[in-house]
Order: C-alpha cells, then sequence, then structure tokens
C-alpha cells in the first residue's frame, strides 16, 4: 500500500511540473508573439503617417478642397480605406472634392 502512495504522488508531481513547464512555454511563446504585432503594427502605422503627410503636402501644392489641403487628404484616404478595393473601381472618385 505504500509504494501505491509513492507512485500516486510521483505521478502527481511529475503532472504538476510537466503543467507548469508547459504554462511556461505557452506564455513565453504568446509574449513573443505580442511583441512582434506590436513592432507590425507600429511600422503599419508609421507607414500610414508617411503616406498622410505625403498625401497632405501634394494636396497643399494642388487641391482646392473647401475644407482645405490636410482636410481633403484625410477625406480621402478614410474613404478609400474603408469602403475601396481594387475589386471595386467605381468607389474611386477622381478628386477628393468629389468623394
Amino acid at each position: 500500500m505504500h509504494e501505491h502512495r509513492r507512485l500516486i504522488l510521483l505521478v502527481l508531481i511529475m503532472t504538476a511540473v510537466a503543467a507548469i513547464i508547459g504554462a511556461s512555454g505557452i506564455y513565453i511563446i504568446y509574449q513573443g508573439g505580442i511583441e512582434r504585432e506590436r513592432a507590425r503594427l507600429q511600422d503599419v502605422v508609421q507607414v500610414q503617417a508617411r503616406l498622410l503627410e505625403a498625401l497632405a503636402g501634394f494636396d497643399a501644392t494642388y487641391s482646392s478642397y473647401p475644407g482645405g489641403a490636410a482636410a481633403g487628404s484625410t477625406r480621402s484616404h478614410r474613404h478609400r480605406s474603408t469602403c475601396c478595393s481594387p475589386s471595386r473601381p467605381w468607389c474611386w472618385p477622381s478628386s477628393p472634392a468629389s468623394s
């Protein structure tokens, strides 16, 4: 009976150790994924900020949008990024004032 109890205790200890190691591994992998995703999203935000700056600069030179060049660029970018895709070319306005 004493041997049977020791065997059960050993199985429980090994199960607990395996669960702790598994949970630690999952946590480390999860944190790595979060960090990679954070870096990717920061890159996306920086690219979009540069795009909007370029659009505003272009429109400051060439646009006569009623709300100003920056408002026209922002409206045009928001419109195109929310509703348009290459499969729907009719959605692309010819100028920010017509969208």
